[in-house]
């Protein structure tokens, strides 16, 4: 499992199929990370794989004079970590963890 802040950030795969339905992703913001739930279970011998994928958006807007809340800037370099991983990833750094059911 890896940590998610966003349900829409957990990519499901079938067989290298991407699937956006059927599935339910629990843990969102855990630090202990995120997993999925199936509404049916793969059958056997499915290759199962669970991506994490963030747009490459800034959401946060510093500003002035506002408060610098610790809860906004920690999600906030969570992001970037998590952006960060991502782009390690789609250079072959970092490998996929496959299920086997």
């Amino acid at each position: 499992s890896c940590k998610v802040l966003d349900a829409s950030h957990m990519q499901v795969y079938l067989n290298s199929v991407i699937q956006t339905s059927g599935y339910t992703v629990n843990g969102v913001g855990n630090s202990s990370g995120g997993d999925v739930t199936f509404a049916s279970a793969p059958a056997n011998g499915v290759n199962v794989l669970l991506r994490r994928y963030l747009p490459l958006s800034r959401d946060t807007d510093y500003q002035p004079s506002e408060g610098f809340l610790e809860s906004v800037v920690d999600r906030d370099q969570d992001i970037q970590t998590q952006q960060i991983q991502q782009h390690q990833h789609a250079y072959g750094l970092l490998e996929d963890q496959h299920i086997n059911p």
